[in-house]
């Protein structure tokens, strides 16, 4: 065959062929794709893991259950008795009787008996401002012995009028007084209480009485006193003593605090 024919042979061959190979490599890449398994999420290497904290949904808190009631066997709710209040440190006060038998009081809390001595004493006369003054009646009785102490109040003159005022720490229903006389007792002729509204209460009027007993302890009793007191007077009246002066050395008042 000559080289013409040859190249021209040749030619028409590739021609013919070209198609062929593009249609052949076009059919492999085809292939390739659908075979080539798709990557699954997590397992591809190349693809970064997908997080799920973020889409999580929070989880909702437990519901508490609601209470069960008591019921009876009828299936009806039973009521609960309510509870009685208790104050700590109360304690509940006996019931209180009086002898003629009435119906029973709750006594009152804190009620007592209460003896005091004066806390402090005036008067409208007395002999010195410290010896056989005023103050010499506050306190308790000191005075060893009947006889002119200095122990004890007195008056300025022997034969007059003359008053003494005491009073007292603690405010108190008055039950009764203990007046301790330790010279020329007897001429106390008048006890009298204020109450906290400054009204005068007489407990004691007598005329007066030498005592030949000394010394001599004038008990007063005091009953049924619808007021509350600390403030006493006492009156003596010497205007008729031959013995000297009527002296006090103390006076104990007797009462219930509340």
């Amino acid at each position: 065959m000559a080289q013409d024919e040859l190249g021209v042979s040749i030619t028409a061959s590739w021609a013919y062929a070209k198609p062929q190979c593009a249609l052949a490599r076009a059919l492999v890449r085809v292939s390739t794709l659908v075979t080539k398994p798709l990557p699954v999420s997590g397992t591809d290497d190349s693809l970064p893991a997908k997080s799920t904290a973020s889409t999580q949904e929070p989880s909702a808190p437990p519901r508490r259950k609601a209470p069960r009631r008591a019921t009876s066997p009828a299936g009806t709710p039973v009521k609960k008795a309510p509870q009685p209040l208790i104050v700590v440190g109360s304690t509940p006060a006996a019931p209180d009787t009086d002898d003629a038998g009435s119906a029973p009081t709750l006594s009152l809390a804190g009620r007592r008996e209460i003896r005091q001595f004066a806390a402090s004493a005036s008067a409208s006369s007395e002999r010195d401002s410290l010896a056989q003054g005023a103050v010499q009646a506050a306190g308790p009785p000191n005075t060893p012995d009947c006889g002119d102490f200095r122990t004890a109040w007195a008056s300025r003159n022997p034969n007059e009028v003359a008053t003494l005022t005491l009073l007292y720490a603690e405010l108190v229903t008055p039950t009764g007084v203990q007046v301790y006389q330790t010279y020329n007792p007897g001429f106390i002729t008048r006890i009298e209480m204020a109450d906290i509204y400054g009204e005068v209460h007489v407990v004691y009027e007598a005329a007066p009485q030498p005592q030949a007993q000394c010394p001599f302890v004038l008990v007063v009793p005091i009953e049924r006193a619808g007021f509350q007191t600390n403030r006493v007077t006492f009156t003596l009246d010497q205007t008729g003593s031959a013995g000297g002066w009527s002296q006090i050395d103390a006076v104990e008042l007797i009462g219930i605090k509340h």
